[in-house]
């Protein structure tokens, strides 16, 4: 939830079709409401299964999104952040993997005054090892 009391909602799932794909989405839901808002697609690359999602607010209303995917054969996890446009539509800055090689996995996060922590598993499920960045509003390109 954010300052302004807005519940923020992000979930994967798969679009059917001839060739089915998964996709993260998006939704908020203001104070007073009873629905929640149309969903938007968060953008992200790599295969079509992203998996663990996470939404962080900070403390200036910036919208922090984490996940993973498999990326080149590899798990990465990767953030990214938004601002709400015009409309309510989301303006997402370029998705950025979390640590520089290797797999990566399970991002989760927590917000700040400005920006957020986020943490993730870094290395092979037998030996990873936890891994902890601050990430200013706005500069989720310093996440490695």
């Amino acid at each position: 939830m954010g300052a302004d009391d807005r519940v923020h909602a992000v979930w994967p799932t798969v679009i059917p079709g001839d060739n089915p794909t998964g996709a993260i989405f998006y939704a908020t839901l203001a104070p007073g409401a009873d629905r929640f808002s149309r969903r938007q697609r968060v953008p992200t690359p790599g295969t079509p299964k992203p998996s663990h999602p996470q939404v962080a607010v900070d403390g200036t209303g910036r919208l922090s999104f984490a996940w993973d995917q498999i990326v080149g054969g590899v798990r990465v996890a990767a953030v990214n952040d938004a601002d709400a446009a015009t409309g309510g539509a989301l303006q997402f800055a370029p998705a950025v993997r979390l640590g520089d090689s290797g797999p990566t996995s399970y991002p989760v996060m927590a917000p700040l005054a400005r920006g957020v922590v986020v943490a993730w598993v870094s290395g092979p499920p037998a030996s990873g090892v936890i891994m902890v960045k601050r990430l200013a509003a706005g500069s989720s390109a310093t996440a490695r």
